[in-house]
């Protein structure tokens, strides 16, 4: 079982609604399976540096505000299934909807989980989440089926996360015509701020910042998740990996030395590519629509580092 699956509360909606009454109360969350706290920092700690360039990113954007809108869950599926279908899936996908997830969308092997109700603010978005999810995570995952690696999690998620999530959120930001990185900047800022300040605390703090209140919910939800008392500073660390990751996947894929198909052939990192594709048990790989012009997505995502101030950070 997975870490965010431990970590994920039973009780999310319940709390919710205490706090939503009173936004002095800190959430008292229960589990299903109990888990060493260690584990809740095992994606590392913020840097300061990372920290500074998550502020100078969102300082760049007009505002922090979020405006979206439940989308039919019918609409969701018929779009899954056209991306499955001109990437030519023929596994079958199973899409599931979950009232008490906590992120909006995720992949678990073959299964796609929605949270219910699922809210977006655009049809830009949607295709964001779906070069996301599906054209990144979901291909990755088929493909590792086909060579049939085993992932060492307990040792190397760190890495995996950074590969998987940077590369993930270059993806969906290919799909946005504002190509800051204001999300993945929000939850860096997110963790630094969790592992000082208790929940309510931390929620109030978001709200100072520019954040309406259900995306201030999100973000601390977010980090607290794994904290029974989240009047308690601390929490899961696993969101730096997507500002952090993004930075790397940059670089990597700035090298015209580097094959950014090499990245499909499973859910590898980075720094055992070369070794995985001397043991590869076949060629015949699912690769997202995007990859078929090469040229003109390094130049988007070269784009996307210029307008980050990736360029500053080398």
């Amino acid at each position: 079982m997975s870490i965010i699956s431990l970590i994920s509360p039973m009780n999310l909606e319940e709390e919710k609604r205490k706090f939503i009454l009173d936004q002095t109360y800190n959430p008292q969350f229960v589990y299903e399976h109990s888990f060493d706290d260690s584990l809740l920092r095992k994606w590392g700690e913020p840097q300061e540096k990372i920290v500074s360039l998550a502020r100078k990113i969102m300082a760049k954007r007009a505002n922090l505000l979020t405006n979206r809108v439940v989308i039919d869950p019918r609409i969701l599926v018929n779009m899954a299934k056209k991306v499955f279908e001109d990437v030519g899936i023929t596994e079958s996908i199973e899409i599931t909807f979950d009232p008490q997830k906590v992120t909006r969308c995720s992949v678990k092997g073959t299964q796609i989980i929605f949270r219910d109700p699922t809210e977006f603010e655009s049809t830009q978005e949607i295709q964001a989440t779906f070069n996301h999810e599906l054209q990144t995570h979901l291909l990755r995952n088929l493909n590792q089926m086909k060579q049939g690696w085993k992932l060492n999690r307990e040792k190397f998620d760190g890495q995996i996360l950074r590969t998987e999530e940077g590369l993930a959120v270059l993806h969906s930001t290919i799909a946005l015509e504002e190509k800051l990185l204001w999300r993945p900047s929000a939850y860096y800022v997110a963790v630094w701020l969790g592992i000082q300040m208790g929940f309510s605390a931390m929620f109030a703090e978001l709200l100072k910042m520019g954040f309406n209140e259900d995306f201030a919910w999100r973000l601390t939800i977010r980090v607290k998740r794994g904290l029974t008392d989240t009047s308690l500073p601390g929490g899961n660390s696993k969101d730096i990996c997507y500002l952090e990751g993004a930075l790397q996947m940059w670089r990597w894929l700035g090298d015209e030395n580097h094959n950014p198909r090499h990245l499909y052939i499973g859910k590898v990192f980075i720094e055992e590519l070369d070794e995985k594709l001397k043991l590869m048990a076949t060629r015949d790989i699912y690769l997202p629509i995007f990859y078929k012009d090469i040229p003109s997505y390094r130049k988007q995502i070269q784009r996307i580092g210029a307008e980050n101030f990736f360029e500053e950070e080398l």
